[in-house]
């Protein structure tokens, strides 16, 4: 399965966001995915990166080619490298290449993808839904449970929608739901 997997590329995130990232690409590994991320050599996705390959998985990476300060950056050794123009462009293509997502901690780019994802799933008419994991380390993302419960309590989101993405507290939880998730979907 080819999972993408969102998160900060921040070189400065220290424990548990590292240890946690490094425990998701290795379970993946050791459960033969392929990794989808942004590409870089930096922060969390360089940890997942090195933890997937590092345990076996593969890794597909989606840089872009138009961003100074994204092209600054290492480029991870993937199996894969796709080049994207800008990060429309490059969100299409790790959207297109993946069957799930999983989203590790970060800043607003993360929020962005987690975001974009689960309104892409929303308006896809009659193909089955890509699942979205929200790995939420230590209560990174309690607030953002929160939010969804607001949004479920004044019916902004229907129930149903509640069921594209699952807010779960460990790698292997994690995991264990999209790929669930997944094989119902294809059932």
């Amino acid at each position: 399965m080819n999972i993408c997997v969102f998160c900060g590329s921040n070189a400065n995130a220290g424990e548990p966001y590292v240890s946690s990232a490094i425990s998701l690409g290795t379970e993946m590994g050791r459960r033969g995915h392929t990794l989808v991320f942004g590409g870089f050599e930096t922060g969390l996705m360089s940890s997942v990166a090195h933890a997937t390959a590092q345990a076996g998985g593969h890794v597909l990476g989606v840089i872009t080619t138009d961003i100074p300060y994204l092209n600054a950056r290492p480029v991870f050794p993937c199996d894969t490298l796709l080049k994207a123009h800008n990060l429309s462009d490059r969100k299409d293509m790790m959207f297109e290449h993946s069957d799930a997502f999983i989203a590790l901690p970060g800043s607003v780019g993360t929020l962005d993808e987690i975001f974009s994802a689960l309104a892409e799933q929303k308006v896809k008419d009659g193909h089955a839904p890509k699942p979205t994991g929200i790995y939420n380390v230590q209560g990174y993302y309690d607030a953002l449970g929160v939010l969804f419960d607001q949004m479920l309590l004044a019916k902004f989101m229907d129930p149903e929608d509640r069921n594209l993405f699952r807010i779960c507290d460990t790698a292997p939880a994690t995991l264990d739901y999209v790929e669930q998730a997944v094989l119902c979907a294809t059932n």
